[in-house]
């Protein structure tokens, strides 16, 4: 096999640093510099393991550029399936090595095919993934391919790799069919209806096709969805709308017209319609079968209601985007999830988003995830500045690699990095990922870390906190409160913890669950001090901006605050206005039966 991977040998390490700087500013993290042509190296005696030649290669004031560090770290992957390389404890390699004729077989494809051995070896991630089992998952599905083999697949191949290695994750997407595809026969039907899928989706990037890989509808409704709808833009949204709310199904199966309508296939749901839920489900598995990547989002209102949303990806101008459809407008969801069959885990849109939009540019993202995975594989066999330099070289990539940010943050939490650089770098992040809040949170989370002063903390909180409220992000800002409250509480600074409840619950008022979090916490720290009376015009603001009913019932958000409210009326003696919170309780509690009534003898 040839050790200089094809992916990269057009594109410099100083080019990267050069993006970096442009992000970062001349105060930041930038530096730049070019190796030369034979990356400095002169070896006597032995040849070193890929694992010490990583280190060399990474050591020096700047990493090598990716075309040396690629054919080395695949190097490194092919020793974890052949069973060369099992020292490290972090590895998933639940599975036996790759025998004797599967390694043979395998190396001869990747030799035909490099751009299957990079995508393969690079999205495969020992630490998450079961590397030998996704190997074997790839080998599968290149014996289905039809002769001669079509480079086009390389990236569905390593879709259904990532997410097949491991299939209780990718199980955990339940499919309602009552024949689910079996995930050889559902790979088998893609490559077949290949031409019928949309002109991009060979090219749509491997990380995007794990939707399509992850389902397991019916061959029936498949073919029933493709011939009834073409790839297209903002098919999502069309298709959702399209479908009918079936308001008897609100009150369970028995109010549906008949027991055939019990089957959610798609063709029964076009029939019938369905709730929203159900909605979403058809606009997810009727995208799917055209070629479009697609989810379900969920997650809980401030009404206290559960949401269903669909999340699909179109290519707008060139570049991959992800789009959500949300039509409830007099509701906030703040952070819908989806499913990812890749990790098993729910993952919000704002992390969805952020992998769209760093995987829109394939062989960047590559790139950054090469010289990350070097960093955290070498760990601190590389002294401080070595491994800096390599997360600067995975954002000069792809600035969009939240991992390398992280790592970034850690770096400063650690004093790897000067804390003077930490301002300026939030101040950069909040910008870079606007569009995608929960990923900012996350670092500003560790961020917080970064400044060791009480009162720079605090001043951070404040900061981070309004922007996030200002982005209208109500349930990041509460978060972040709760976190502030947290560290003031922890420097027993009970009273300046009391004051950024009480803010947080003015300034967040509506973020449902967050809400009451705030408010007890509010409650618990004022009634400790002896000035409860001070938590009733917090406790009136946050439980005025929240729905009152939805959908024939009283938010159980709203009851908390109000009960909350009540208790506090108790303890300062206000029996009047104590009565009037429950005599308010009562009458939305009649209110919600009353309309449930209405409901089902319409």
């Amino acid at each position: 096999m040839t050790r200089i991977g094809s992916l990269f040998l057009s594109v410099s390490l100083a080019a990267g640093l050069a993006a970096l700087v442009g992000l970062l500013g001349a105060n930041g993290l930038a530096g730049s510099a070019a190796a030369d042509e034979e990356g400095g190296l002169v070896r006597i005696g032995p040849k070193p393991t890929p694992r010490e030649e990583l280190r060399l290669l990474s050591s020096g004031e700047l990493p090598a550029p990716a075309a040396q560090l690629l054919p080395v770290y695949l190097e490194t992957q092919w020793n974890r399936l052949s069973g060369k390389d099992d020292a490290s404890t972090k590895l998933k390699l639940k599975t036996a090595p790759l025998n004797a004729k599967e390694q043979a077989e395998v190396a001869k494809w990747f030799e035909l095919h490099p751009r299957l051995r990079e995508r393969l070896l690079l999205a495969l991630d020992p630490e998450r993934d079961d590397l030998r089992a996704g190997a074997r998952v790839a080998l599968t599905l290149l014996h289905k391919l039809p002769d001669p083999y079509d480079d086009g697949f390389d990236r569905l191949i390593v879709a259904f790799a990532t997410v097949w290695d491991q299939p209780a994750a990718a199980i955990g997407e339940i499919s309602r069919s009552p024949k689910p595809m079996a995930w050889e026969d559902n790979f088998e039907w893609l490559v077949k209806n290949a031409r019928e899928l949309g002109p991009r989706f060979k090219q749509i990037p491997w990380r995007l096709q794990v939707f399509s890989a992850a389902d397991q509808i019916s061959k029936n409704e498949r073919d029933w969805a493709q011939r009834l709808y073409n790839h297209r833009a903002g098919l999502g949204a069309e298709v959702y709308t399209q479908l009918a709310q079936d308001t008897r199904k609100l009150k369970g199966l028995g109010g549906r017209m008949d027991k055939a309508q019990a089957d959610d296939t798609l063709q029964n749901l076009f029939k019938y319609g369905g709730v929203p839920e159900d909605r979403a489900y058809f606009a997810q598995e009727v995208c799917r079968a055209v070629g479009v990547p697609a989810a379900v989002l969920t997650g809980e209102a401030n009404s206290g209601i559960m949401h269903h949303e669909i999340a699909w990806v179109d290519c707008d101008e060139d570049r991959f985007t992800l789009h959500v459809y949300d039509e409830n407008e007099r509701e906030r969801v703040f952070n819908p999830e989806a499913w990812d069959a890749c990790s098993g885990k729910r993952i919000s849109a704002d992390l969805l988003r952020a992998d769209v939009r760093m995987w829109s540019d394939e062989d960047a993202a590559l790139r950054a995830e090469l010289f990350f995975r070097v960093y955290r594989d070498l760990g601190k066999d590389l002294k401080a500045a070595p491994r800096v330099n390599l997360l600067k070289a995975a954002i000069g990539e792809n600035p969009d690699h939240r991992e390398a940010w992280q790592g970034i943050a850690d770096a400063v939490v650690e004093d790897r990095l000067p804390r003077a650089a930490a301002t300026q770098l939030w101040e950069k992040l909040q910008e870079r990922f606007k569009d995608a809040p929960e990923v900012l949170y996350g670092l500003a989370v560790r961020f917080a870390e970064a400044f060791k002063g009480d009162q720079e903390q605090f001043e951070f909180y404040e900061r981070a906190s309004a922007h996030f409220a200002d982005a209208g992000r109500l349930d990041l800002a509460a978060k972040l409160r709760l976190d502030e409250a947290g560290f003031l509480i922890a420097k027993k600074m009970k009273s300046e913890a009391a004051r950024a409840a009480a803010e947080g619950l003015k300034q967040c008022a509506g973020a449902g669950d967050l809400s009451v979090e705030l408010a007890k916490l509010l409650v618990s720290l004022l009634g400790e001090a002896n000035q409860i009376g001070l938590a009733v015009e917090p406790l009136k603001t946050a439980a005025s901006k929240l729905p009152v009913i939805r959908r024939f019932h009283v938010n159980p958000h709203w009851i908390e605050l109000m009960e909350l409210l009540r208790d506090v009326y108790k303890e300062t003696g206000d029996e009047s206005a104590m009565l009037d919170v429950e005599l308010q309780i009562g009458i939305q509690e009649r209110n919600a039966a009353g309309m449930m009534k209405d409901n089902v003898r319409k």
